[in-house]
């Protein structure tokens, strides 16, 4: 017996009924007259010991479970699940012999599973899901998907600062951005929120409800693509073709997004056995310009919302404080200790840039990126009445990684109704992308058909303010750092 899978089993019950462990002993105290001692469900739950057998029969009782799935510490229907979803078995693959195509058996197992967790998902926000129905979804959802739902905060500009991304919070036992599988406690809050929604939506489509349902789950093995195009395209271009082909519309919208500025590579492309393997030259921009043409031939459109873009944000410093912190770095006198017959005397220096480096300051500028460039023009405007300051700063939007374009997209799709979803997709301009694929250089593609648009206040200000009026209200001497 498992123990500590009999004691997660216990705990996952327990959080099911969205019990305290104290309120568990109250119950069975009250229904069954079992007094249990302070610190003993807690000690089933982390394996260090079970109860006895007839109080094992009183626990399954009050689950409405058997003593066999106790016991197991998992529901009987889970074992016929784990048998037709076998890939939930981080050592499935063992089971097959050298001559068996793992690939292949993979890829049919994630288009099985997603292809009926889409199906289950359709029905609940339809007509809503039979109890076995309702289990395989449960099965299907924790094992394979995780949850993705930005925290309020996401705009937060420290955070946009910080990482390109925003932040979510942890919702139940649901971490945000899809890093957490889901668990039992917060697959059924998500499930209420989707009934709830469905319900506001009585006038809408099934599509739209379906819409709005789907796009909170990732596929956990999803980023598998990421590694499929980068390191199979050259041997196994038809395998890859036929996977992203069963891709939702926006799925594959978001891997053409972010080649943005992503370039597709190969895991032989650094060890130069690329050459020697598939007799030519090693050449990225060739594999990232075969990458967005296999995406397009597969469905992907070009869709402006899922792009990456600059986000200029703008903060207020108090003019006072910067020149006196510049001051104190480019223009105080340098103070030098010297030892004289082991007494130390003190000298003031001059403040060059020589002298910086001798003393071990460092050259970069001081906060905010004001440096001893900016003495005279802040100088100007505090002797002109002027008591604060609005500098502009360019924060690129999208992550640094296929990773971070991911998931940037995907919170993008979170903010989209189907309709404007649908609207964004321009085909027009993606049948232009492909015939021009084999005419243009990367570089130009991507200026004209993947473009870093310029958003903020700064932006709109500097469309309708008059330039005597962008000048006055920000500070501009100093170009917006790159």
């Amino acid at each position: 017996m498992d123990k500590k899978k009999f004691g997660n089993f216990l705990k996952q019950l327990r959080k099911d009924k969205k019990l305290s462990q104290n309120e568990f002993a109250d119950k069975m105290s009250e229904w069954y007259g079992r007094e249990l001692e302070d610190g003993t469900i807690s000690k089933w739950e982390c394996g260090k010991s079970i109860p006895e057998i007839s109080l094992i029969e009183d626990i399954a009782d009050f689950y409405h479970v058997s003593v066999d799935e106790i016991l197991n510490g998992q529901y009987s229907y889970d074992i016929k699940l784990m048998e037709k979803y076998f890939i939930c078995d981080n050592q499935w693959h063992i089971r097959f012999t050298e001559s068996d195509n793992l690939y292949e058996i993979r890829e049919e197992q994630e288009l099985l599973i997603e292809s009926r967790f889409k199906e289950l998902l359709k029905k609940m926000v339809d007509v809503g899901l039979t109890v076995s129905e309702d289990r395989e979804f449960d099965f299907i959802a924790m094992h394979f998907y995780r949850i993705f739902l930005p925290a309020v905060n996401c705009k937060n500009d420290e955070i946009y600062r910080s990482s390109g991304l925003g932040e979510c919070e942890s919702i139940m036992d649901i971490v945000g951005c899809g890093y957490d599988v889901l668990s039992i406690g917060g697959l059924s809050d998500i499930k209420l929120e989707i009934h709830r929604q469905s319900a506001l939506m009585h006038k809408s489509s099934v599509e739209e409800k379906f819409w709005e349902a789907n796009k909170k789950f990732v596929f956990s093995k999803h980023q598998n693509i990421w590694d499929d195009v980068s390191d199979v395209i050259e041997e196994a271009e038809d395998e890859v073709r036929r996977r992203i082909s069963k891709l939702d519309e926006y799925e594959k919208d978001i891997l053409l997004a972010a080649l943005q500025t992503i370039n597709v590579t190969h895991r032989y492309g650094k060890f130069n056995v690329y050459e020697k393997q598939f007799h030519k030259k090693y050449d990225e921009e060739e594999l990232t310009k075969r990458g967005i043409k296999l995406l397009i031939e597969c469905g992907a459109k070009l869709n402006k919302v899922l792009l990456g873009y600059w986000k200029i944000v703008v903060q207020e410093f108090e003019i006072a404080d910067i020149l006196g912190r510049i001051y104190d770095k480019y223009r105080r006198p340098i103070i030098v200790p010297v030892c004289e017959q082991g007494r130390y005397r003190y000298f003031s220096v001059e403040n060059t840039k020589n002298n910086r480096i001798k003393k071990g300051i460092a050259e970069d500028d001081i906060f905010g990126g004001f440096g001893e460039k900016d003495i005279e023009a802040l100088e100007i405007r505090l002797y002109n009445g002027e008591r604060k300051v609005l500098k502009p700063f360019k924060y690129w939007i999208c992550g640094e990684n296929e990773e971070g374009a991911y998931l940037h997209a995907r919170r993008e799709i979170l903010g989209l109704s189907l309709k404007d979803y649908l609207d964004n997709r321009d085909f027009d301009l993606t049948e232009k992308l492909l015939k021009d694929l084999s005419n243009l250089p990367l570089e130009k593609l991507r200026e004209i058909y993947f473009p870093s648009e310029y958003r903020g206040e700064y932006i709109e200000d500097s469309n309708k303010l008059t330039e005597d009026e962008f000048q006055k209200k920000y500070y501009i001497e100093v170009a917006v750092n790159e």
